[in-house]
């Protein structure tokens, strides 16, 4: 079995691990449909990424250092929106 795949699967439940949870990332690019960002310990290009949409994303600048809810989550990346309570 190729190890991508074998992977997949654990990938999927660490990541689904963390929806409903507030994350601190640093945005990398921003664009008008939103950011993407990664975790503390993500190297940029190597592992998945943060996706983080809303209103609030797209005013986003890169470099920024935010905290995000997590919504949803599939095999390698993070869906999650700005935490407006912070």
């Amino acid at each position: 079995m190729n190890s991508c795949v074998a992977s997949r699967p654990i990938s999927r439940e660490r990541l689904c691990s963390k929806i409903g949870r507030q994350l601190d990332v640093l945005v990398d690019t921003v664009d008008a449909e939103g950011a993407l960002a990664r975790s503390y310990g993500d190297a940029p290009e190597i592992v998945g990424l943060v996706h983080i949409s809303g209103a609030a994303a797209v005013a986003l600048s890169v470099g920024d250092r935010i905290r995000v809810v997590v919504e949803r989550a599939d095999d390698y990346d993070l869906y999650a929106i700005v935490d407006e309570a912070v």
